[in-house]
Formats: C-alpha cells, structure tokens, sequence
C-alpha cells in the first residue's frame, strides 16, 4: 500500500471510529469522547492520532465538516435549506455543532460556504462574493444554534426555518440560485 493510501486509510479508520464512539453513548455530553477511546477503537498508538489530528475538536471538525458536505451533496434544494434539513435529522451532528468548539462551527461554516459557492455559481477567485457566501453560511449556522437550542427555539418548525435561513441566503449573496453569474 502506498504512503498516501496507507494515510488516508488511517486518517478515516480514526474518524470513524470517534463516530462510532459518539453513536454508541448519544446520551453521553459530546466531549466525553476522549484521545484514548478513539485511539483503542481505532486501534492506534496515541501518536497516529497526532499526526492526524490536533485534539479532539480538531477531529469532530473533520468530521463534522466532511459530514456536512457528503450529506449536502445527497440532498436537493437550496444548500442552506438542505443544511437545516440535515442537521434537523441527524443527531451527531448536531451534537457536534451544538457542543463542539469553535474549530467545529467553523469547519460547518466553511462546508457551507463550499457549498453556496458552488450552488449560487459564485467565482472562488473572487474574494468579495466568497466572503458573502461566508457570511451567509455563518448566518445560517447561527439560525439553526438558536433553533436548535431549548432557550431561544423560535417556535418555528423546520421546513419554516429552512426556509428562512434560504431567503436570508440570498438576500446576502443578492441573487437567486437560478440566476448563476459567471
């Protein structure tokens, strides 16, 4: 097996261990997972986890990020429509995004902009319109944190708040998908 094989080969042995760690205990507080336990899953010495990873929010980030933009891809609509819908349906990562840190939102928000760049048509070399796309990927994120959330739920279900969180998408970027500029 060659080098970059055998470390790809790695790198998702360890990411998918720490997923089945998180679906064994969905109860469990989403950091419970620790170094350890992914390194017996994964069935690797503690130094292989740190050449891939720096933490353990280092590694929900990959995964939550990876996550987002397989499951984004398999869904039609609206990518911040189709993000909502997704993480309406999928407790870990939500999980993740709820309780991971700051390296975990901002892995969602950078799948996202991905994704709206991609959808909308936007050109990736122009700086302007990628950071619009970033600031209505960060806005969508922060939409489903408060919807998501017990203390500040809206009161809204989800197919309103997928919408809402579409319409704000293209007020930021100022256009609709269908009206791509190259």
């Amino acid at each position: 097996m060659k080098h970059a094989d055998r470390a790809s080969s790695t790198r998702a042995r360890i990411t998918e261990a720490a997923a089945r760690l998180h679906e064994a205990n969905p109860g469990d507080e989403f950091h419970a997972v620790t170094i350890s336990d992914v390194c017996r899953e994964a069935d690797i010495a503690r130094p292989t986890f740190y050449r891939y990873f720096d933490s353990v929010d280092a590694l929900t980030a990959a995964g939550a990020a990876e996550q987002i933009l397989t499951r984004l891809d398999a869904r039609a609509g609206d990518a911040a429509g189709r993000l909502l819908d997704t993480l309406q349906n999928d407790e870990i990562l939500r999980q993740a995004i709820m309780h991971g840190g700051v390296e975990t939102r901002r892995a969602a928000v950078d799948s996202l902009t991905e994704k709206l760049v991609e959808d909308y048509g936007i050109a990736p070399d122009d700086p302007a319109a990628v950071l619009r796309a970033r600031y209505a990927a960060a806005g969508v994120i922060e939409v489903f944190l408060t919807w998501f959330s017990p203390d500040t739920h809206p009161g809204i279900d989800g197919d309103q708040a997928a919408d809402l969180a579409t319409t704000a998408t293209r007020a930021v970027l100022g256009r609709d998908k269908t009206s791509r500029r190259k």
